[in-house]
């Protein structure tokens, strides 16, 4: 229900036909499911569409169950959000179940964190410390690496009296940042921030870029990404992630891409 509009359909090795609704709910969908044959594939609309799903709400998550008999999960991405169709429609779905790409992945995190390669590298991202919390302290008991980057990256760089430009920072997390860091030196965890990072003069589509150095971030600069993704993984064998590394802009998309694409290559290189 999450892919949308894709520019062709691919289905591996589809018994029946393959069918694109433009839409998720209603009469059209149900009546679509009722003319299916055994082994036809409906596509619905993406369900992002709907002000309803990010809200998780009930009479949303009813309405897309009502045309199932049961329910698979295999978005490992958005498996954590408590949206309509992910936590909402499984209220109203018996079996509610993980596919098989969902298991692949938990199998996976669970063999890295359990039985890791060393040295051991977690990547962790996202816009801010608080909500991170949790993940981090757990990771100090098992990695030899912590790599910060995303958002809460600039709560780290003004808990080290760094200036960080225009950038949001949880001004209420700096101490929170600094104890972070005390652990992770108590714990002879190597926490890792990015050393250089792409900045822009504004949020906007034609702002001014520049790469600098992180301790260096001119005065009414915001940062917009990591300059280098190889600092994140090059002492690490195995490096579960936790992106987004970047920020919303489709020029500097390239944080998590990038940490991603060096990981990949490493692992084949070195079997990480």
């Amino acid at each position: 229900m999450r892919v949308g509009r894709p520019p062709s359909c691919r289905c591996s090795r589809p018994r029946g036909e393959v069918t694109k609704l433009d839409d998720s709910i209603g009469e059209t969908v149900a009546k679509a499911v009722a003319e299916a044959k055994n082994g036809d594939l409906l596509l619905l609309e993406n369900v992002r569409f709907y002000k309803e799903e990010e809200k998780n709400d009930p009479a949303f998550a009813e309405k897309l169950a009502a045309n199932a008999d049961l329910y698979v999960n295999d978005a490992f991405g958005t498996a954590h959000r408590a949206h309509a169709s992910t936590e909402g429609v499984t209220k109203y779905l018996k079996p509610s179940v993980a596919g098989f790409l969902l298991q692949k992945e938990l199998d996976y995190l669970d063999g890295a964190v359990t039985t890791p390669k060393r040295p051991f590298a977690a990547i962790v991202g996202g816009s801010k410390v608080s909500s991170k919390i949790t993940v981090i302290e757990s990771l100090l008991n098992k990695v030899d690496k912590l790599i910060i980057g995303g958002g809460m990256v600039f709560t780290f760089y003004k808990a080290r009296g760094y200036s960080v430009g225009s950038s949001l920072v949880e001004e209420e997390q700096l101490e929170l940042a600094t104890k972070l860091e005390a652990l992770a030196k108590e714990k002879g965890v190597e926490l890792l921030l990015p050393t250089d990072v792409v900045v822009a003069d504004k949020f906007a589509p034609d702002a001014n870029t520049q790469i600098v150095s992180a301790d260096a971030i001119p005065d009414g600069w915001m940062v917009r990404a990591p300059a280098r993704a190889r600092l994140a993984c090059q002492a690490a064998r195995g490096a579960p992630a936790a992106p987004p590394f970047r920020m919303p802009d489709a020029r500097l998309r390239l944080g998590s891409p990038c940490i991603r694409l060096f990981v990949i290559a490493r692992s084949e290189r070195t079997g990480l």
